[in-house]
This record gives structure tokens, sequence and C-alpha cells, in this order.
């Protein structure tokens, strides 16, 4: 597993991280791992233009 060192994070940044962290009962690293795997696996800009390109790829839509 890699590690991550972040560094100028804005202290309330951070603050709102903590608080996050600890009313979800994790540690603040388990936490932030957990959303960068969210960032993480969210299609990039160009994948979601390329899928919106794609016939049958949004139910209902009309293409043309």
């Amino acid at each position: 597993m890699a590690t991550f060192y972040i560094r100028d994070v804005p202290e309330p940044i951070a603050d709102l991280l903590k608080e996050h962290a600890a009313e979800a009962g994790m540690s603040l690293s388990a936490y932030v791992a957990r959303e960068l795997a969210v960032v993480a696996a969210r299609p990039t800009n160009a994948e979601t233009v390329n899928r919106l390109k794609v016939p049958g790829s949004l139910p209902g839509a009309v293409y043309r």
C-alpha cells in the first residue's frame, strides 16, 4: 500500500476532514483513504464525454 504526504492543506479543510472522520468513527488516515478511493473511482471528464458519444449509453436519450 502506498503512503501519501499532503502538504499545505488549509487549516479549515484539515479541521473539517478531522470532524468528518470522527463522525464516521474512523481515523483521519482511513477516512482520507476512503475519500480518495471514491474520487479515484469517478470517471474523468474525457471518459464521461466518450461515454456520452456511445449510442444507447444513456437510457431514454435521443441520439441524432
